[in-house]
């Protein structure tokens, strides 16, 4: 019988012993690199349009609770009724026409914005290009670190590798930061972001 308490009583102890090195996040600021790195794509007074919850809490967050880059105004692409409204209040010169929802109003913020300002994408999934009119009818992307720039043309002469030099990501290596899902994730956006622009450079010539 005390066998059988001590080892109840030491369970979760072992448990804790076990687990806490992937669950120890205090030394954990790969997320925070991820959203520095993402502001550093952006140009000063660039529209952001955002899908995915990665890019557009991390945003979210610098922006709001850090101060960062104020400059820009990010906007997630799901805009219902009561999201209207808070855009009127944070960007009063913002037009958004009424009852236009989902693509037709990303479409809208695009083409009204572009002749002012640069628009860029972020976590927007390839499967929606076609329906926010981003595969040259009439816009297509340009790669930009790890958003993509909203242009007219595609050009194949840009490089943005210089702004990838100046970002302060470094690959996770082995236990326990790759056995955390964040660093996964975050790793994987970063893959895929370079696996973007090569397919659009390989498209393009």
């Amino acid at each position: 019988k005390t066998v059988a308490w001590i080892l109840v009583a030491g369970l979760p102890v072992w448990l804790f012993a076990r687990n806490y090195p992937v669950l120890d996040f205090h030394r954990f600021t790969l997320c925070e690199t991820y959203g520095q790195d993402l502001l550093k794509s952006f140009e000063p007074d660039s529209l952001v349009l955002v899908s995915g919850d990665n890019d557009l809490f991390t945003l979210w967050y610098l922006q709001e609770a850090q101060g960062a880059r104020p400059d820009l105004r990010v906007i997630n692409t799901s805009i219902d009724d009561p999201y209207r409204e808070r855009l009127k209040h944070l960007y009063p010169d913002l037009i958004l026409p009424p009852r236009i929802f989902g693509a037709d109003l990303v479409k809208v913020l695009m083409r009204t914005h572009i002749p002012r300002r640069p628009v860029y994408i972020a976590g927007v999934p390839g499967a929606m290009f076609s329906a926010y009119g981003l595969l040259g009818n009439p816009y297509t992307v340009q790669p930009h670190g790890l958003a993509m720039k909203v242009v007219p043309r595609f050009n194949p002469a840009s490089d943005d590798l210089d702004l990838w030099r100046s970002f302060e990501f470094r690959m996770p290596a082995g236990r326990p930061e790759m056995e955390n899902s964040f660093a996964r994730e975050i790793t994987y956006l970063y893959g895929m972001a370079r696996y973007n622009a090569a397919l659009l450079y390989n498209q393009n010539g």
